[in-house]
């Protein structure tokens, strides 16, 4: 017979997470677009500050979750290929 190597079709847990990233993501967004418009100084600035602290948290997040779900969908013999072009 043929041999092949089972694979695991990626859970609710790597989708769970691929949505949290996108959630976040709009968030730190948000308060990244608002800072401009708040008017006291300082709760602008603590807006702008942590809206970009949650963007960067985002970027790195998103592309480490996205890598280990393609690893689990994807067959193990086409895993490399994909998760480089990432």
């Amino acid at each position: 017979g043929s041999r092949t190597k089972n694979f695991q079709t990626p859970g609710r847990g790597p989708r769970i997470s691929i949505i949290l990233s996108i959630f976040l993501g709009i968030w730190g967004s948000t308060m990244y677009a608002v800072a401009g418009w708040i008017e006291d100084e300082i709760s602008s600035r603590y807006c702008l500050l942590f809206g970009r602290i949650i963007q960067g948290v985002w970027t790195g997040g998103q592309q480490a979750v996205e890598q280990a779900y393609l690893s689990a969908a994807v067959h193990p013999s086409k895993r490399v290929e994909y998760t480089a072009t990432l």
